[in-house]
Order: structure tokens, then C-alpha cells, then sequence
């Protein structure tokens, strides 16, 4: 990326993130109509309920065993396709003089 090209890009991005920290600012309830906006009970129920979802999946190891066998999987895929990848001229060849061999034979 030439350096203009990148220094445009960063001074763009700068004045979006302190564009958006001033209207943050000037509205900390958002800009969504007043009936749209949650009760503040509301959303600290809302962020007590998140907390205990991000608590709750940190501690939780019951789909653990899942992804183990998924990565497992994947890893059998994966050599699987690395052999074939690996044998195939052999496996080719072999196709080959057996065929020439059986076309011989009915000659």
C-alpha cells in the first residue's frame, strides 16, 4: 500500500472515531427515538443477564468434547487428502497398466 494512500486512510479513520466520540458525547442516550430506548432498570438487568452468559460460557466445558472430535475429524481429513494428494501418480500408474494389461489379455 503506497504511504499516501496510507496516510489518507489513517487521517480518515480519525475523524470518524472523533466524529463518533463527539456525538456520543452530545447524545449518551443514542440517537433512537425516546420510546425505542430501553428503561435504565432494563439495561443493567440486560448487562447483569450478559455478564452471567460470558461467566457462564468460560466456566462451561460440555461442548468441549465436540469440538475435540470435530479437530480430530478435521485432522483425518486433512492427511487423508495429503496422501491421495501424495499417491496419486502411483495409484495413476497402476490404473493405467491395468488397464493396457486387461486390454492385452482380450486382444
Amino acid at each position: 500500500m503506497p504511504g499516501e494512500l496510507k496516510c489518507y486512510l489513517m487521517t480518515l479513520l480519525g475523524d470518524f472515531i472523533s466524529c463518533m466520540t463527539a456525538l456520543l458525547s452530545a447524545y449518551p442516550q443514542g440517537l433512537a427515538r425516546p420510546e425505542c430506548r430501553g428503561k435504565p432498570n432494563e439495561e443493567k438487568e440486560r448487562m447483569t443477564n450478559m455478564k452471567q452468559l460470558l461467566k457462564n460460557l468460560m466456566t462451561e466445558d460440555s461442548g468441549q468434547d465436540l469440538i475435540e472430535y470435530a479437530l480430530v475429524a478435521a485432522l483425518v481429513g486433512l492427511g487423508a487428502v495429503a496422501s491421495i494428494t501424495a499417491l496419486k501418480n502411483s495409484i495413476s500408474n497402476t490404473f493405467n497398466s491395468v488397464g493396457s494389461q486387461l486390454t492385452n489379455a482380450t486382444a
